[in-house]
């Protein structure tokens, strides 16, 4: 796979991704301001679960099987790909089954392990049904991946966004009318297993379609690796990946165990507690826009690195991450700086009911470019089957964090912002550690002015135009419309900077609509 080929289908996940974000944050927005920061507080701590008890399916399957799929593509053994889909179909539906049986009758226990609010329970019942779908879904999206084929995953997405929007609002909306914001947070989750069965059934379309079309299995020469061989690579690879994201979800899962009784300590009460971290919650939600594209270059990345690896090309590897490091200091750089700006009209334009969101959502930006940078790098390390030091890295980043979470939160005066920091140093730490180990493998090393200075600088001279522009826009608009004019002002200008400092690649443009019309603007430095 070509690195512009692998870019190409990074832009087309990042293009599904930000139109699923976006959809979703008006679904976000609109059921806060039905529930308001308590029973969102509640909708959170589901969430939390969720990912929690479905980390080995949400993370480790698209990986596990893209990894996989790309390197029997590479190696020629196309047979062995549509038997690795049946085993590892009938494997992973039990799988599903045992998590929804959980969720339903452990539930009730692990709210009262966690000292949640007794109300968490019915958004909880609502998402019991959501891992039987996800399975499938997470499963015919790695076989995709795999294949190279980003397009359907980028349909689903934007499926299941739009379904998450139509159904989970008028329920969250009649939920709360009729009966209490608690039920109604338990709508909005319902909507979720909805969504998943909607976004199950665009991928199941688009797989019927592409088996049709597909000459896999045609020769009749190929070997194909038994169940045993199979099932034992399948889980070589996909046990690490979900302890790794176990272990990120556990750092997540450090912020909803440590919230509640440390903001006691520091004399906040309960009720208190929970809007704060409901609006620490909407600000991660704001944040996770600029991960689409980390995510989408990791997902992209992944079967590219597999290729290169398997071929023992350690320069093709050190070409494909530069690129991708680069791609996302020149997002990540500009998001901190247009959310840390304009931070208090950003959050009131889309949640209200908060005190507190506009503050955390300033300094929550600041850890947006290690939180990319972690799922790039760890991602490109799996694909070359680095997985201990990788579970070692979070481990070391959790501990971090649990005692950062555990002294700062506690202190008046800092309260839930103990928790801003303790994210920032976490996923800082990580970062750096999982550089160290890929610049040991591949001896790739990070061109500082290409990949950070030059996006710095760019970013920069956006935030002297974005203070010009909004002390303008903001004396003669209202909120909203000022917020987009800003925008709308603030893409083509930083376009324009990169363009301008020679920071944009010509295989970059290949991300974007309408990249190859740029391409004659782009000069070589």
């Amino acid at each position: 796979m070509s690195r512009n080929s692998y870019v190409r289908g990074a832009g087309i996940l990042a293009i599904g991704g930000l139109l699923s974000r976006f959809i979703g944050l008006f679904y976000k927005a609109a059921i806060t301001k039905i529930l308001g920061s308590y029973a969102m507080g509640l909708y959170y701590n589901t969430f939390f679960v969720l990912n929690f008890v479905l980390s080995f399916i949400i993370a480790a399957v698209p990986i596990t099987l893209s990894k996989m799929i790309a390197e029997k593509r590479t190696l020629g053994q196309t047979k062995t790909i549509n038997k690795i889909m049946v085993v590892v179909t009938v494997l992973l539906s039990l799988i599903g089954a045992f998590f929804t049986y959980t969720i339903i009758f452990y539930g009730k226990s692990f709210i009262a392990f966690a000292g949640w609010d007794p109300n968490t329970y019915y958004p909880l019942i609502g998402l019991s049904f959501a891992p039987l779908f996800i399975v499938f879904v997470c499963i015919i999206r790695g076989y995709f991946q795999g294949m190279n084929k980003m397009d359907p995953t980028a349909k689903s997405q934007i499926a299941e966004s739009l379904a998450r929007l139509l159904v989970g609002v008028p329920l969250c909306y009649y939920m709360t009318n009729t009966y209490n914001t608690s039920l109604g947070a338990g709508g909005a989750t319902i909507a979720i297993s909805i969504s998943e069965a909607v976004g199950l059934v665009v991928l199941f379309a688009a797989y019927t379609r592409y088996q049709k079309k597909s000459t896999i299995g045609l020769n009749s020469n190929q070997s194909i690796d038994s169940v045993q061989t199979i099932v034992k690579s399948f889980l070589s690879v996909a046990v690490p990946v979900s302890i790794t994201s176990l272990l990120l979800s556990l750092n997540g899962m450090v912020n909803s165990v440590t919230y509640a009784p440390r903001l006691a300590m520091a004399g906040i009460a309960l009720k208190d507690a929970t809007k704060m971290f409901g609006d620490y919650s909407n600000a991660g939600t704001l944040i996770n826009i600029p991960m689409t594209i980390s995510m989408a270059v990791s997902t992209a990345i992944l079967p590219a690195i597999t290729e290169s690896y398997v071929r023992k090309d350690m320069a093709s590897i050190c070409r494909k991450t530069e690129s991708a490091m680069r791609i996302i200091f020149m997002v990540g750089f500009p998001c901190i700086v247009g959310l840390s700006l304009f931070s208090d009209q950003i959050f009131s334009m889309i949640f209200n009911d908060s005190i507190y969101g506009g503050h955390i959502l300033s300094y929550s930006s600041l850890s947006i470019l290690f939180i990319m940078m972690v799922a790039t790098l760890q991602t490109i390390l799996q694909a070359m089957n680095v997985f201990k030091r990788v579970m070692k890295d979070i481990v070391i980043g959790t501990i971090i964090k649990f005692i950062l979470n555990y002294t700062l939160i506690a202190i008046p005066g800092l309260n839930i912002d103990g928790m801003i920091i303790s994210n920032f140093v976490s996923f800082g730490v990580i970062a750096l550690l999982n550089y160290r180990i890929l610049k040991k493998i591949t001896g790739y090393r990070v061109n500082i002015w290409q990949t950070i200075i030059k996006p710095l600088l760019s970013s920069l001279i956006m935030a002297v135009f974005l203070m010009l522009l909004g002390n303008i826009v903001f004396a003669y608009f209202s909120n909203s419309i000022a917020i987009i004019l800003i925008v709308l002002g603030a893409v083509p200008f930083y376009t324009i900077a990169l363009f301008l400092t020679n920071t944009i690649k010509q295989e970059d443009l290949d991300m974007i609509p309408g990249g190859e019309k740029l391409k004659k603007y782009y000069r070589k430095g």
